[in-house]
């Protein structure tokens, strides 16, 4: 039979952490081993009454912690979204005037239409200054565009799970947690 007992190491009032041993008395430990829950690193400890408690389930407002979290998550998709595309101010707009010309310009391929280049402004602006052909540019920025979606949907993804995750969190630790490390 193991008579085995857990003690709880105690520093400055609070626990850093909890060791098994076997028939040996601790100094500087209290013995928890009939304690359910048992105490955690962290924990409390209040000497005259001998009680543990546990650690706030946050170390400043709960909505404070909730925002900043949100916000380092957001600049992480931001920094992810700049690392693959170009983030200088009315480049998006380019981008969305890209993709329409490039629908207008698949769909008039697809009904047989006769391709007239100033048709589609910067599609051939971009055709002329790279010595490529519209259709040729058409193809990069279809390829260039399928490419983003993949992306954005990732990113979207990992940035919408995390907030959702941040929202109902109930801990710091929880908040802390959900923030997603690793970006495409």
């Amino acid at each position: 039979m193991c008579d085995a007992r857990v003690y709880a190491v105690i520093h400055y009032g609070r626990e850093v952490g909890n060791v098994v041993l076997s028939r040996h008395a601790v100094p500087s430990a209290v013995d928890v081993t009939a304690l359910d829950p048992l105490p955690g690193i962290g924990w409390r400890y209040d000497a005259d009454t001998g009680a543990f408690s546990p650690p706030p389930p946050f170390s400043r407002p709960e909505g404070d912690v909730k925002r900043d979290a949100i916000a380092e998550v957001n600049r992480r998709a931001g920094d992810c979204r700049a690392r693959h595309m170009t983030v200088i101010p009315g480049q998006d707009s380019t981008y969305i005037l890209k993709a329409d010309e490039l629908k207008a310009h698949d769909a008039a391929v697809a009904a047989g239409a006769p391709i007239v280049p100033t048709d589609y402004p910067i599609l051939n602006a971009e055709a002329v200054a790279s010595r490529a052909t519209l259709a040729e540019t058409a193809t990069i920025v279809r390829t260039t565009r399928d490419l983003w979606i993949q992306l954005a949907a990732a990113v979207e993804g990992l940035r919408r799970g995390a907030i959702v995750a941040i929202e109902g969190a109930t801990t710091e630790a929880d908040v802390l947690a959900a923030i997603p490390d690793t970006w495409p």
